[in-house]
């Protein structure tokens, strides 16, 4: 989906101001700083729109590449790897965690809720 329509959706659910909408869609702002302060705006937006279920437990923020752990635990494959490069166990529960695979469902259903109107 276009950054542009997310935005305007997450203004209308009134998670996003509406002045910082304005900043986010300002066509003459192509920095390369000002492209990570937008992708930080909608992130930020997005999250406090999703459900707790949504969020990362060790990122907390909305997951977009979900994994499930050995733990039975759903991460955010980038922060569960990140995790497991320093510590082998669990974040949440302590055990060890032997492989993690994605979560295609929770996926489907973050997706889901983003794109509800």
């Amino acid at each position: 989906m276009m950054f542009r329509a997310r935005l305007r959706r997450l203004a209308r659910r009134r998670v996003l101001p509406s002045d910082d909408l304005r900043k986010a869609t300002q066509t003459d702002c192509v920095a390369y700083d000002d492209g990570i302060e937008r992708q930080a705006l909608l992130l930020r937006a997005e999250a406090e729109a999703l459900p707790t279920w949504a969020h990362c437990p060790i990122g907390h923020h909305a997951m977009t590449d979900p994994v499930v752990a050995s733990d039975g635990h759903s991460y955010e494959r980038s922060n569960l790897a990140r995790w497991l490069s320093r510590k082998q166990i669990s974040p949440l529960t302590g055990q060890k965690i032997d492989f993690y695979v994605p979560n295609h469902a929770l996926r489907a259903a973050i997706e889901a809720e983003v794109s509800r109107p």
